[in-house]
């Protein structure tokens, strides 16, 4: 869920080139490796589905769902619950 968050917002750097798109996955996979205390390689095979990734460089994110990022989101809960999770479901359905 938060690689998918990650490259929606890198979703204009997509249309740029499949350089731009590969270093925003990099970008994304080490910024979730850091979140979950894990080194890169470990996010990259098991924390992040790699479904996520084919579809961002297929230009399909889930961009315009994150204004409801953190909505319905209680005080200490993660804001990545709720719609945002709902989001990455269809994205992958």
């Amino acid at each position: 869920m938060l690689a998918a968050v990650g490259l929606a917002v890198s979703e204009p750097v997509a249309r740029r080139s499949g350089t731009a798109r590969h270093r925003a996955v990099v970008r994304v996979v080490r910024e979730v490796s850091h979140y979950l205390g894990h080194m890169p390689a470990v996010c990259s095979a098991s924390s992040t589905d790699p479904r996520v990734i084919e579809l961002y460089d297929q230009g399909r994110t889930m961009a315009t769902q994150l204004g409801g990022l953190g909505a319905g989101a209680d005080y200490g809960h993660p804001s990545t619950q709720g719609p945002i999770e709902e989001a990455v479901l269809r994205l992958l359905g």
